[in-house]
């Protein structure tokens, strides 16, 4: 399953920013991002892409004074 949440800092997103990531939920209400899958040449340059445009979407929302 895939949850936007919150960046610690997994898979290279900076922390803060909220990103979908891979979440494996403890059947009791928590969850945690699944680390550990291997990221090839293709997927890193996906998640570098979405990254860039979720910070320029925050940084001009933040310059609208919206957040």
């Amino acid at each position: 399953v895939s949850v936007a949440v919150t960046s610690n800092g997994e898979y290279g997103v900076p922390a803060g920013l909220t990103f979908g990531f891979p979440i494996v939920a403890d059947g009791k209400g928590g969850w945690k991002v699944k680390e550990g899958f291997e990221i090839n040449e293709f997927a890193a340059d996906k998640i570098k892409v979405t990254t860039d445009e979720l910070i320029g979407e925050r940084d001009e929302v933040q310059a609208l004074g919206l957040i």
